[in-house]
């Protein structure tokens, strides 16, 4: 029974936080209410209001639903992907099919639009997900390489900023949606050209090695 309630508890969160994640990309931030999140998930003021506390609650739910999504597709393909450069390619490939959903791409422009007026939600955007972003590249970093700390981080950002460009600027800057073969071919653009530089790198181990896992 408890488990019952539980999962029902859960799905009315979820479609709660898609509709808010709908209208906001829809509407923008300042003319979405939450009345109009309500009327358009089924949900309650209580459930809202307990669970989100306000509406900026539920713009940093939507953006943390987003980023959990992202890391659960990488997550589902790195059981066989055990080299350093497919680990990268696979994280490259879920990070710009994340955000270059259209809702996705939505709130990344409703965020870029507003960083000046409301350093608020550009803050939330950063720390809910460009700086896991960051983190996640760090760690497949330190697993494969002996870079660690915060010259893993800083690679890490320098890794992730490379993914955004044909396809990433084509679904915020064009508000056009990117197919899967642009995407894959970013991802691996990316990843290759931030290879040619860790490979080079002495504390890193020869090519050999980071492939061996493959066989």
């Amino acid at each position: 029974m408890l488990r019952r309630t539980q999962a029902r508890g859960n799905a009315r969160r979820e479609a709660i936080i898609e509709a808010a994640m709908r209208l906001f990309a829809e509407k923008g931030y300042d003319d979405t209410s939450i009345p109009d999140i309500i009327k358009e998930s089924g949900g309650s003021y209580t459930t809202v209001y307990q669970t989100f506390k306000n509406k900026e609650g539920l713009f940093a739910a939507a953006l943390e639903l987003l980023i959990t999504r992202m890391f659960e597709a990488t997550e589902l393909q790195f059981e066989t992907r055990k080299n350093l450069r497919d680990q990268l390619y696979v994280f490259g490939f879920a990070y710009l099919t994340a955000f270059c959903e259209p809702n996705a791409a939505a709130l990344c422009r409703l965020v870029l639009g507003k960083a000046s007026r409301c350093p608020l939600l550009s803050k939330m955007f950063f720390e809910g997900g460009v700086a896991k972003s960051y983190d996640y590249v760090a760690q497949i970093l330190e697993r494969h390489t002996e870079i660690k700390g915060e010259e893993a981080k800083r690679l890490a950002a320098l890794y992730v900023e490379s993914l955004k460009h044909r396809a990433y600027f084509k679904a915020i800057a064009m508000v056009e949606t990117p197919n899967k073969i642009e995407i894959e071919e970013d991802a691996a653009l990316a990843t290759d050209v931030f290879m040619a530089y860790i490979e080079k790198r002495a504390d890193v181990p020869p090519m050999g090695n980071l492939f061996m896992g493959m066989f």
